[in-house]
């Protein structure tokens, strides 16, 4: 539910859509806000699933919306598309996106990748037809290049716009069975000299994915080498944790590995009494830890935000687990 996905879903309750689910760990900070137009300043430090849901609803009172705040992986893919048509892929990882889309075509669920940074924008729909190519067969061992992230380049409010428009035009195609010009074609877009390019791709027979000698689920499940263990830190004595930054500055996520099983209610109680709250909700809480914006969502994953560096937002995040724990 960034800039893309905030486009997207507002265009498909407009249309008409019946269900949509949702899902995003981030909360909202105020660098989101020229991209991000479901969101208001009103909305900074809350769930953007939750304010999504809100905006969504108003927008389209008879549509169903169900919100996850959780981190999409090799884990939680397989239960966040049960029973899913469509997959609109918002994402801004590639780590993220091979998992989705691996059980997306294990599933036959078609799926719309669209990716943009600065001024440029890539669209192409994938009905996993049997002589078109796969998402692994166009993006291969890509890693995420901490150069080229949005966080570093940063992407156009326009391009996003105008990129999420596509996506849910392809979306129209397939929903009702219509044929899709980008099925095995990359729409490729540049505002820098207003260039529309389509790049037609192959199958590859080498692929690890669709190939004639595609890898075992299992082993694909990993990822490419380094890609997902890159960000793995320890956290403390509890384990360990997935830490990465987002698009926006001086904010880290943490998503601990370890289950969490705490009572959501009781977090929001215990931490009211310790912290200055800024905001709250059904799946969120957001407080102020020493000057340092200390959001957290039921599911545990953390957005620490004017750590200035990775190590001070783990030492943060472990002072307010460290209370959290102590709820028995």
């Amino acid at each position: 539910m960034g800039g893309l996905g905030t486009v997207s879903s507002e265009l498909l309750a407009s249309i008409g859509v019946g269900y949509l689910r949702l899902v995003d760990y981030d909360v909202i900070e105020r660098s989101n806000l020229p991209r991000q137009k479901l969101y208001t300043v009103k909305d900074i430090g809350k769930s953007k699933v939750e304010v999504a849901e809100t905006r969504l609803q108003e927008r389209n009172p008879q549509m169903e919306i169900d919100i996850h705040a959780t981190r999409i992986d090799a884990l939680s893919a397989n239960s966040l598309l049960e029973e899913i048509d469509l997959v609109i892929d918002g994402l801004d990882k590639f780590s993220s996106r091979r998992a989705l889309f691996r059980v997306a075509r294990t599933k036959n669920i078609p799926y719309i990748f669209t990716g943009a940074v600065a001024e440029q924008a890539n669209i192409m729909t994938f009905t996993h037809a049997d002589d078109k190519p796969c998402l692994i067969c166009v993006i291969g061992n890509t890693g995420d290049d901490p150069e080229q992230s949005c966080e570093v380049r940063g992407v156009h409010p326009s391009l996003l716009s105008m990129a999420a428009s596509i996506q849910v035009s392809e979306a129209v195609k397939v929903l009702l069975g219509k044929d899709s010009e980008l099925d095995g074609k990359m729409l490729y877009i540049d505002l820098l000299d207003l260039s529309f390019d389509k790049i037609q791709f192959s199958r590859k027979e080498n692929c690890r994915l669709c190939g004639s000698s595609a890898t075992d689920q299992d082993e694909l499940d990993q990822g490419e080498p380094g890609e997902i263990t890159k960000g793995i830190r320890p956290l403390g004595n509890y384990g360990r944790g997935l830490v990465t930054s987002l698009c926006g500055r001086d904010t880290k996520i943490i998503d601990p590995n370890w289950e969490i099983t705490w009572d959501f209610k009781e977090v929001k109680s215990k931490l009211g009494q310790e912290y200055h709250v800024a905001t709250s909700g059904k799946k969120y809480i957001t407080i102020n830890v020493e000057g340092i914006g200390v959001s957290i969502l039921d599911s545990g994953v953390s957005t620490i935000r004017g750590a200035k560096t990775a190590k001070r937002a783990i030492e943060t995040f472990l002072q307010v687990y460290q209370l959290i724990n102590q709820i028995k």
